[in-house]
């Protein structure tokens, strides 16, 4: 039996309720793997997904948490599209600890953007894009966040 279920994704079941509280069998599996960068890239990915599930639940703590962990290890790794994925839900977690409501559309086109440029590679404009998303919900001040995004 393999601890790692598939080798592209460790946290297939990241919005089970043990994760929402702070705790994930997943991530217990990883760090009991020897330390190599195949496990460290799953456990930053298991670190993304969970915040992800927490987003959703509206746990902005738990997020940062998570993101936090996740950037630590994408920087030893120095992997750019994992920092610029990581960035953008960054940028998604101060618009929803500012806000805590639906999306401003503008912010949420900056942040959807940024999402799209880091998976394309292009982690510098992603960053950029990021950053203008929260600008302009910290700028609305308003009710509104990049929550759904």
């Amino acid at each position: 039996m393999r601890a790692v279920p598939n080798e592209t994704r460790a946290s297939s079941h990241a919005l089970d309720i043990p994760a929402q509280r702070g705790r994930s069998p997943e991530l217990e599996a990883l760090r009991r793997l020897p330390e190599t960068q195949k496990t460290t890239e799953l456990i930053t990915d298991t670190h993304i997904d969970i915040q992800n599930a927490l987003l959703t639940f509206g746990e902005v703590e738990g997020m940062g948490r998570h993101l936090h962990e996740a950037e630590i290890l994408a920087r030893r790794l120095g992997d750019q599209r994992r920092l610029g994925r990581i960035a953008t839900f960054m940028a998604i977690q101060g618009c929803t600890e500012r806000f805590g409501a639906p999306a401003i559309q503008s912010a949420l086109s900056e942040a959807s953007l940024a999402q799209v440029l880091s998976e394309l590679g292009q982690f510098d404009e992603a960053v950029a894009h990021a950053e203008v998303a929260v600008r302009i919900a910290e700028g609305a001040d308003h009710p509104f966040s990049c929550k759904g995004i």
